[in-house]
């Protein structure tokens, strides 16, 4: 095994610019961390170059898939050399071969899973990180999470069984993210999100290409990444984008001075700059928890608006009660008009909300607080 691979780790698929932040902080500690992005992954959502390029796998020539298959299982190897942390985030299949050849379905059926298996066998410890709700709990449970009005499609339940069975064989940690307290496995609650909170402050200065023009009124942003697509793939709108902007039009149609706003196809890396330059962000109205959305724009000193099932935010402060109170304004598919409303004839809470966000962060979203966290959960295994 390669020197150093005590604090070796690697971050197997990014969560989205989480991950490159904890390697950065990483790094700054001494540990050698990395980023392995699969070929096929968007490039659009990477906050920074990957260190470690996937192959791609998509081809359908026999040959070359075969080139490429022993080309990513030596890049295994070589990750089971020099990193002895294993982060995977939503899954533990990136590096499932046999799935591309013919008749080797059978085995893909069961929980055995050969590079897993090496891999604990070397020493590997592997950890996991669920990317929300869908990789926590079975479909029949995800499916009362509001998919069923919204007519949103849940995973293959005999899929997430085997999802589930690779978690409890494998995993030697998997971490929670204080929301949802899964009955398929057991986790380790830790603040895991994090924020770049230099690159995400009030006073960002923007580049002239993302200068948006003056507006005298209330600007709000809802931001829905790869909207049609995510939409055509899941048969909803998992964000419950209609409900914002059905509640905008009615403002205006009541006289408000209101511009909505919602992006797609923006680099991650560059979002910011159009968040900066709004007064309120709206996140998502229908699965009930906050995303990098929602942490981006409270680190940007904004006023954020999403739904946060009450079950889950007493789960929360159970565990972390120091966060009390979520900095959001909780508001749902029913709620969003009133909500919109009440700031906008009180634009006082806009300024003073924004204000307790930024703060809120600070305190809780810290790379410094919560990396040492993870880093002493890890070492714990």
């Amino acid at each position: 095994m390669t020197k150093g691979r005590e604090k070796g780790l690697v971050f197997v698929t990014p969560d989205y610019h989480c991950s490159f932040i904890y390697r950065d902080h990483l790094r700054r500690l001494g540990w050698r961390a990395d980023i392995f992005v699969p070929a096929e992954y968007p490039r659009v959502l990477l906050f920074e170059e990957p260190d470690i390029q996937g192959m791609d796998l998509r081809t359908k020539n026999f040959w070359e898939l075969a080139a490429a298959a022993l080309r990513m299982q030596l890049l295994y190897f070589r990750l089971i050399r020099r990193y002895k942390f294993h982060v995977y985030y939503g899954t533990l299949e990136t590096f499932t071969i046999l799935e591309r050849v013919p008749g080797m379905g059978f085995l893909l059926r069961r929980s055995f899973r050969l590079n897993l298996s090496l891999a604990r066998i070397a020493g590997v410890k592997i950890i996991y990180i669920p990317s929300g709700a869908p990789d926590e709990e079975l479909p029949a449970i995800i499916a009362e999470l509001g998919n069923a009005q919204e007519g949103l499609s849940v995973r293959d339940t005999d899929e997430m069984r085997v999802h589930f069975r690779l978690l409890n064989r494998y995993s030697n940690l998997c971490v929670g993210i204080g929301t949802l307290d899964s009955s398929q496995y057991s986790a380790t609650h830790l603040k895991y999100k994090v924020i770049d909170l230099f690159r995400w402050r009030p006073d960002l200065e923007i580049p002239e290409q993302y200068q948006l023009e003056k507006f005298e009124g209330i600007r709000i942003l809802h931001s829905f990444m790869f909207g049609s697509e995510r939409t055509a793939l899941q048969g909803g709108n998992i964000k419950g984008s209609k409900y914002v902007s059905e509640a905008v039009e009615r403002l205006r149609s009541e006289g408000y001075r209101v511009e909505f706003l919602s992006f797609d196809g923006i680099p991650s890396r560059d979002y910011r700059y159009l968040q900066s330059q709004v007064d309120i962000v709206v996140d998502q109205l229908i699965r009930g928890n906050w995303g990098s959305t929602a942490i981006e724009a409270i680190a940007l000193g904004k006023p954020v608006v999403t739904f946060v099932r009450r079950e889950w935010e007493s789960f929360y402060y159970s565990l972390f009660p120091e966060t009390r109170p979520l900095p959001f304004v909780n508001a749902d598919r029913w709620t969003i008009y009133s909500h919109l409303k009440d700031l906008l004839d009180n634009p006082d809470q806009i300024d003073r909300i924004g204000r307790e966000s930024r703060k809120w962060a600070e305190l809780h979203l810290n790379p410094m607080l919560n990396v040492s966290a993870f880093i002493s959960a890890i070492e714990s295994i």
